[in-house]
């Protein structure tokens, strides 16, 4: 799940990109590229906590798969707007509780700085600016990324000038550069020490549910009273010819005798013994 705010023109602050109720149409083209315009209600594929029952996370959502991988993004002008509210925080909830942001910024917006953005989620931003074309010119976009101090450095490495045409090699080369930065997000120290709590936290959740106080030989005794102790249930003999056209297993007949020296049936000790 990879967040994306739209910041517009003269916009750098959190509050001003959360408020854009609707996208550009340099955004939507940038959406239409990115992914798949997918109908939210009754969607099967990876929502990423996205409704796909009562549409409480919006109608829509972008969404696209890559090599073997999905992605589904939290765009904020496709969450819910809500009206006299600075924070939205129906959009906040989703976008501030992901690790890798893309901030899709309109030509002549104001450079953009890790620190307007508040959260405690957010560890690498990508920066994608639609650059200033001619008619006859193809879409270009400049890329940067900024991060926090103890997320690993992730590839692939960004060009010089940072400039790429609007094609499939930068397309495969921004969602690469995504989902490496999610998995290097995962190994900086807050989310290394968070994973490692809670998987303890399972693990001993196990134990408690699962382990038993009595040792081995006590349990397997217990087990072979249970079985020594069932009612004697009645038995029906199965023809040879049915079990041997039965689906899905091979079933030989076998005859089995328990006799001992002093008489014609094991003792109770004695079949104890044999079971344990």
């Amino acid at each position: 799940k990879i967040g994306l705010l739209y910041c517009k023109k003269g916009q750098s602050l959190e509050e001003e990109m959360y408020n854009n109720a609707t996208a550009s149409p340099e955004l939507n083209e940038f959406l239409d590229f990115l992914g798949d315009r997918v109908r939210m209600k009754g969607f099967q594929g990876y929502r990423a906590q996205l409704d796909n029952k009562t549409d409480t996370t919006g109608e829509h959502s972008i969404y696209t798969e890559y090599n073997d991988c999905e992605i589904m993004f939290h765009v904020s002008t496709l969450l819910p707007y809500q009206d006299n509210h600075k924070q939205q925080l129906l959009r906040k909830r989703h976008i501030g509780n992901d690790i890798v942001t893309v901030i899709f910024q309109d030509p002549g917006a104001k450079p953009f700085c890790a620190k307007n953005i508040r959260s405690q989620f957010q560890h690498v931003f990508v920066v994608v600016k639609q650059l200033h074309c001619s008619d006859h010119q193809a879409t270009q976009y400049k890329v940067s990324v900024t991060r926090s101090y103890d997320v690993p450095f992730f590839g692939p490495p960004i060009p010089k000038d940072g400039v790429f045409s609007k094609d499939d090699e930068f397309r495969n080369f921004l969602l690469a550069k995504l989902i490496n930065a999610e998995n290097a997000g995962h190994h900086s120290k807050k989310f290394n020490t968070m994973a490692t709590r809670t998987r303890r936290q399972y693990l001993i959740d196990l134990a408690n549910s699962q382990c038993s106080s009595q040792s081995i030989e006590q349990l397997n005794v217990s087990r072979s009273d249970g079985i020594l102790a069932k009612k004697k249930r009645k038995t029906h003999n199965v023809p040879m010819q049915s079990l041997l056209t039965m689906r899905g297993a091979l079933a030989w007949t076998v005859s089995v005798l328990l006799k001992s020296e002093k008489s014609n049936s094991y003792s109770l000790s004695e079949l104890k013994n044999l079971l344990l």
